[in-house]
């Protein structure tokens, strides 16, 4: 909720001036869902979801404002104690290669 929040106290003035960048901290469990993560990945997937519609959207109007979704990789938090992943690396590549190549600007940020 704090996202929506935060974009509803800033991102008006944003679009009015025509200039602005919504940065905002996702987590790979929002590329690739994990097991006995479900809330973890759940809320990293709507951050993602929350930020590629808004980058559309934000294109769609051209309104100067930029949108920057980071994926930071599996991080030790409240929600995610000793996060461990497996996955077929091909999977996930596969998947940041499509939002890559259809003009959505994400960041992965591997430990």
């Amino acid at each position: 909720m704090s996202q929506f929040w935060i974009l509803q106290a800033f991102l008006p003035s944003m679009i009015d001036s025509n200039h602005g960048h919504v940065v905002c901290i996702s987590s790979m469990c929002g590329v690739a869902g994990v097991k006995d993560m479900v809330p973890y990945c759940t809320s990293k997937f709507a951050v993602s979801g929350l930020m590629d519609s808004l980058g559309e959207e934000m294109r769609a109007y051209a309104t100067g404002v930029k949108v920057t979704t980071v994926y930071p990789f599996y991080v030790d938090t409240g929600m995610a104690r000793d996060p461990a992943f497996r996955c077929a690396c091909v999977t996930l590549l596969g998947t940041l290669l499509v939002r890559l190549y259809s003009g959505l600007y994400n960041v992965t940020i591997p430990l």
